[in-house]
């Protein structure tokens, strides 16, 4: 599903793309899953809010 929403923020030339997602122990996994895409995260408090570059 990620791959697709940065898919289609390249596809209709978006700048930017954000997520926010909880943090702890049952949101490892995702964070991990988008980590691995290049997306940097945000230090880890209630939520974690991530952006990166649209790429072109």
């Amino acid at each position: 599903m990620l791959l697709h929403l940065i898919g289609e923020a390249r596809a209709r030339g978006y700048a930017q793309l954000s997520l926010e997602t909880g943090s702890g122990g049952p949101f490892e996994p995702a964070l991990g899953y988008i980590a691995n895409t290049g997306s940097p995260t945000a230090d880890r408090s209630q939520t974690i809010p991530m952006t990166r570059s649209a790429p072109s």
